[in-house]
């Protein structure tokens, strides 16, 4: 199981998501499937009653079996059983960012709606490096070394205070929505949880930090999970030697693949950037939107409706979050 499956991933994100994390563990005779999410408290009520729904931890995951003998068999059993399980919790609503590689016979067979929200970039480490590579990223990378970038790595989260300066000023300049300031607590919880699955790649030109990158990894897969750039050293591409670093070092580790994530908005510039890493590296990115209680559902997006500033035919799920 990756690391986006571990318990320890899931915390991360409890005081984030204003919840609990939850371990769903199902079994019949035709094998087991866990389910790992997130319960928030609605945060309004109907006729003075609580009401939750469901997400999965930032990124990647969802139910995912585990063994099996009859997969069509085995998933009807959990559906059913998880069906129940929100009816009697209260659960309203379930959103499940799908994993890209581990749990497809569940998105295939999901009792509820499945849309594809765009492509993500997987660099397949068990190729040379420089297999699928645009040419264009190696002269960027001797640009980056004429111009006296050099790269250094943490794995004991040391130099996390440095890495926050880089993340928190690149945020800054994007407009970022609160939820992406992760606290330094968070990063602390990541040092003392998931030893040995992270690692920091710092980029600085004459001792002068202008990068940096946080890569977590498991026993097969990693992925890019944040960074930062100071925008005047841009035309430097500390990125691509960050970038072209990391996946040497995961490769000598024997991880299989390192995924890159997608853009900010469809086929962007990002996008199209990480994609020169891996020119047929793309994967599809499925997201799950199931509704437990469709009665329940309408008079909270009912309800919604009152506080103001409420389009009703956003896209956004659950609505009543909007």
């Amino acid at each position: 199981m990756e690391i986006n499956f571990t318990e320890p991933y899931g915390r991360l994100y409890e005081t984030i998501e204003d919840g609990e994390l939850i371990i769903f563990d199902f079994e019949n005779e035709y094998g087991k499937v866990k389910n790992m999410f997130i319960k928030r408290e609605i945060p309004f009520q109907l006729e003075n009653k609580k009401f939750f729904d469901i997400v999965t931890p930032y990124g990647y995951g969802g139910p995912v079996i585990q063994e099996t003998t009859d997969e069509e068999r085995l998933l009807a059993g959990y559906f059913e059983a998880f069906s129940n399980y929100c009816q009697k919790n209260d659960i309203i609503t379930e959103f499940i960012r799908f994993d890209l590689f581990e749990n497809t016979q569940v998105r295939d067979c999901f009792y509820g709606d499945v849309s594809l929200v765009g492509n993500t970039i997987v660099k397949n480490l068990e190729l040379p490096i420089e297999e699928d590579v645009r040419k264009k990223i190696f002269r960027d990378a001797r640009v980056a070394r004429e111009k006296g970038v050099e790269i250094s790595l943490d794995q004991t989260g040391e130099r996390v205070d440095d890495f926050l300066e880089m993340y928190y000023s690149t945020m800054d300049r994007n407009g970022a929505d609160a939820y992406y300031y992760f606290k330094k607590s968070f990063f602390e919880q990541i040092h003392e949880t998931m030893k040995g699955q992270f690692l920091y790649v710092f980029a600085t030109i004459d001792g002068k930090l202008i990068a940096a990158t946080l890569v977590l990894f498991g026993k097969e897969r990693a992925f890019g999970f944040l960074a930062g750039t100071l925008k005047e050293f841009f035309n430097h591409h500390p990125e691509v030697l960050i970038q072209l670093t990391v996946m040497e070092w995961l490769k000598d580790k024997g991880i299989e693949k390192y995924i890159l994530g997608g853009g900010h908005k469809g086929e962007d510039g990002i996008y199209m950037h990480k994609k020169a890493y891996a020119r047929h590296g793309e994967h599809p990115f499925y997201v799950g939107k199931k509704v437990h209680d469709p009665i329940i559902y309408e008079k909270l997006i009912q309800l919604r409706k009152v506080f103001g500033n409420f389009d009703m035919e956003t896209s956004f799920f659950p609505k009543y979050r909007t």
